[in-house]
């Protein structure tokens, strides 16, 4: 929906810049610059989800000790629901 809208409001600005200047070969400026826009943010946006950090070297320390999940969690029982 949202690109819709987006899309809608550079077509819009696009004619305007059409009328405004009187040449027609301008109408498709701002929809290339919507396009860019939107590729530039879904590869900044990809990028940045593909990065992994690692823990410091502390934190690290005490996942391997404790386990992933840790032993005492894995040695409780469940709650009971209560009704």
């Amino acid at each position: 929906m949202l690109i819709a809208i987006t899309f809608a409001v550079a077509l819009t600005a696009g004619v305007v810049l059409a009328l405004a200047t009187d040449e027609w070969l301008l109408l498709p400026v701002p929809l290339v610059v919507h396009f860019l826009g939107t590729v530039l943010t879904v590869v900044v946006a990809g990028r940045a989800l593909g990065q992994q950090t690692k823990p410091d070297p502390v934190t690290e320390a005490r996942i391997d000790e404790e386990g992933v999940r840790g032993q005492a969690s894995q040695d409780q029982e469940e709650p009971k629901p209560v009704i």
